[in-house]
């Protein structure tokens, strides 16, 4: 039995939240099994956890969540140097075999940064590619939410366990029909931490061959999706643009030769998602069509915005 087919010790290891290691690799390559090798490594911890897999079989069939092994993994998932070990997930699971582009960005992105995202997802739904984000406010919230109401499919890569998540009525409906598929490494039980979301961002990166980096510090995560990326070999598209505000991060990658998005996208579309999603007040966008205000003033950025668009598309823009 080889390492990628013991499942009984892949479930054993991800119930004890470890994931695929260095040691657990190396002990394959010298061809020692999976068993052996988890044995040596975790000794009593492994036949601890392999005697709790019934129980957690138990949880998964409740909470209809399905396990995922690395043998049925999409291809370019496998291309990670670590994958995971297995993967959860609940939802229409072929999307994980469909063409995709992971969209990424901030927690708490400008107006502007939040109508170029809804713009691209609207974009990516209407030529029939999977979405990808990571289902946190902000970025990737707008990405899952355009790209449903535009009638397009996504996957939604949690950073926390299955177990317990609670969704808004769109994101039901999209279970039902199939155009939404939510995946986790984590196994039922095991507790968020701070590094579950940079391993959270791998799998984004890998699962397409082009991540689109919306808006975002240089501290941003969608930053370090994007770089875990571009150290995969995929083609890492950016969105720099002056009006943008508090986006180092996309003008770090412009500035290191990424395409712009809006080289290519049709302003026209923009200047509309500009009309039509226009607030008075400047806010963060957090998700579920709910604005975080942080001023009541209307700021000069608009005006300049407008002034802007208004010389490529004379007429188009109402007044703000």
């Amino acid at each position: 039995m080889n390492c990628h087919t013991d499942k009984e010790t892949l479930l054993a290891l991800s119930s004890l939240g470890i994931g695929w290691t260095r040691q657990l690799k190396k002990g394959c390559e010298k061809g020692l099994s999976l068993r052996e090798t988890s044995e040596i490594l975790y000794g009593k911890k492994i036949f601890s956890a392999r005697e709790k897999i019934p129980k957690l079989l138990e949880i998964t069939e409740r909470e209809n969540i399905k396990i995922i092994f690395p043998e049925t993994f999409p291809a370019l998932l496998k291309e990670l140097p670590y994958p995971p070990i297995v993967l959860y997930a609940r939802g229409n699971v072929d999307l994980l075999h469909r063409a995709g582009v992971s969209l990424v960005g901030t927690r708490t992105p400008s107006i502007a940064a939040g109508i170029v995202a809804t713009t691209i997802a609207a974009k990516m739904a209407a030529l029939k590619l999977v979405t990808v984000s990571g289902f946190a406010h902000g970025i990737d919230s707008i990405v899952h939410e355009k790209t449903l109401l535009s009638g397009g499919n996504t996957i939604a890569v949690l950073g926390r366990s299955l177990t317990g998540l609670r969704v808004e009525i769109l994101y039901q409906q999209a279970l039902e029909n199939r155009r939404i598929l939510y995946i986790s490494e984590l196994a039922p039980g095991i507790p968020t931490q701070k590094h579950h979301f940079p391993m959270r961002n791998r799998i984004i990166a890998a699962l397409t061959l082009h991540t689109f980096f919306l808006s975002g510090s240089l501290k941003s995560g969608g930053l370090i999706t994007a770089n875990m990326a571009l150290d995969l070999g995929r083609e890492v598209i950016t969105v720099s643009h002056d009006l943008l505000q508090n986006n180092e991060g996309g003008d770090s990658l412009a500035s290191q030769g990424a395409r712009n998005a809006l080289h290519y996208l049709e302003l026209q579309i923009y200047a509309q998602a500009v009309s039509a999603n226009y607030k008075s007040v400047s806010a963060h966008y957090l998700g579920s069509g709910e604005w975080l205000e942080i001023s009541a003033d209307r700021s000069s950025f608009w005006n300049s915005l407008r002034e802007e668009l208004l010389q490529i598309f004379p007429d188009t823009i109402p007044d703000l």
